[in-house]
């Protein structure tokens, strides 16, 4: 191949993943993100993040977020941010 080919090439698939990653964070920026997890205090907002399709914790003390994120949160992926909760 030659080197006008192999750049057009390059620039093709520079732009294909850049419109991929584009499109996907418009998609979560709409649509929200699947994983979310939503903290709520009040019986209206519980209803109102299970009626939006996301995992609901019920905190009854803002002391409890903590332990409750460090519970709810994926093991994998997430240490750092698990770690960097109060005890």
């Amino acid at each position: 191949m030659n080197k006008r080919r192999i750049i057009a090439i390059l620039i093709a698939f520079v732009l294909t993943v850049a419109v991929t990653a584009t499109w996907s964070a418009a998609t979560i920026q709409r649509e929200g993100d699947p994983d979310a997890i939503v903290l709520e205090d009040s019986a209206a907002g519980i209803a109102s993040g299970r009626a939006a399709g996301f995992e609901v914790v019920q905190v009854r003390h803002p002391k409890d977020v903590a332990a409750l994120l460090r519970e709810k949160l994926p093991a994998t992926g997430s240490r750092a941010l698990r770690q960097s909760l109060p005890t």
